[in-house]
């Protein structure tokens, strides 16, 4: 396996966790603002 393979799927899986923790906190964020409205 050499090495710019490597680099690559590290980017891609870097990449995939940066993407997945925005979604979680996008939709903590929405869950909290809809308890907020609840509330009112």
């Amino acid at each position: 396996m050499n090495d710019s393979r490597i680099a690559e799927g590290i980017s891609i899986y870097t990449t995939s966790l940066v993407f997945l923790f925005n979604m979680s906190r996008f939709f903590y964020e929405l869950v909290r603002y809809g308890k907020e409205n609840e509330k009112k």
